[in-house]
């Protein structure tokens, strides 16, 4: 069995995070715990896991972290060209940049301190955009009414045995992040 963890990093040098054991050949996926901890007690939880599989008992430990996606897209709408006018437009997009590019940039440091984290102490590290790990999913929104979240929600459910009845959605998020660097491991394995 191998112990993968899935990170949802946020904005407060904390992460959502889940465990899952999943098998080496066989694919099966099963919840072993989730929350949401800072990143001291994320190091120590780490730490035990790769413990654990440097002693046998267990086959290995991935961890999968979502990173912000590179770039920061914030447009202006047309509507609101035509009610607030140009300048007042582009001001809201600004202010909504700015706003936005703090939480990314905080996400960032937390995504790229796990990932050290997790090298340092010996962990496979797969890093993922949100994009990617939906799609691994495949969950995607595909019209503007659709609930990516209960799309989330539904698929985690069903892919993975025992997922508990209350969840939050961080800590889905770290679910789907968990099985899509499970199976991009699981393929490179194969691959060799």
């Amino acid at each position: 069995m191998i112990v993968v963890f899935g990170f949802d990093p946020s904005t407060e040098r904390t992460a959502a995070w889940a465990r899952l054991t999943c098998g080496r050949v066989s694919g099966e996926r099963e919840y072993e715990d989730k929350g949401e901890n800072t990143l001291d007690e994320i190091r120590a939880m780490l730490k035990v896991a790769v413990a654990a599989a440097n002693d046998g008992a267990v086959d290995g430990v991935v961890v999968g972290i979502e990173r912000p996606p590179p770039q920061l897209n914030v447009h202006v709408m047309p509507g609101r060209i035509k009610v607030k006018g140009i300048v007042e437009a582009h001001k809201e997009a600004l202010w909504a940049a700015r706003a936005k590019a703090g939480s990314l940039i905080d996400a960032s440091y937390v995504a790229g301190a796990l990932a050290w984290m997790a090298r340092e102490l010996g962990a496979r590290v797969v890093e993922l955009t949100p994009d990617a790990w939906r799609a691994a999913l495949n969950v995607r929104r595909t019209t503007k009414g659709t609930d990516q979240g209960a799309m989330i929600k539904d698929a985690i459910v069903a892919m993975i045995s025992g997922w508990p009845k209350v969840s939050n959605e961080h800590v889905r998020d770290g679910a789907g992040v968990a099985l899509a660097a499970y199976w991009q491991v699981r393929a490179e394995r194969k691959a060799v």
